[in-house]
Order: C-alpha cells, then structure tokens, then sequence
C-alpha cells in the first residue's frame, strides 16, 4: 500500500498486517521526537491494542500520546 507522506499510517499498518511486532513498534515509538509523528502511530496502535482486548497497554499509549500536545492545532479529532 502507498500512503504517501502519511508514513506514521504506515507504521501501524505494517503491525496490523503482521510485517512488524507490535513491541518493536511500541519501542521505535518511545524513541519518537516528533509529536505530530507519535499521534499518528499511536493512535493507529492503540485501535489495534483494544481491538485485541489489551486495554491497558491502550490506555498507557493514550496517556503517553495526551502529554505531547505541541500539535493539537492540526490534529483534527482524537476519540479518548
């Protein structure tokens, strides 16, 4: 799949079609300095987390993605 400069997207894609670990992933995600870049991955991770019932690892990602707000005027919607 293709998804231009949307290579955050990606990132999480990759863990949900089985291309990359979701630990590997969650540990590339803490070395992450950007905040824009970190709210793209960990949102999609933390669907795929809740959507294979681990709940807490979900809620920790959100708390982690909640204290980086240097990009909350161009991220248009996040559900919590």
């Amino acid at each position: 799949m293709y998804v231009g400069h949307h290579t955050e997207y990606k990132k999480a894609m990759r863990v949900a079609a089985g291309f990359a670990p979701m630990e590997d992933m969650l540990a590339e995600l803490d070395a992450e300095e950007d905040n824009l870049q970190f709210a793209m991955t960990a949102y999609g991770l933390c669907v795929l987390l809740e959507a294979h019932s681990e709940t807490e690892k979900a809620d920790a990602l959100r708390q982690k993605l909640l204290v980086r707000d240097g990009f909350w005027f161009c991220f248009s919607y996040l559900n919590n």
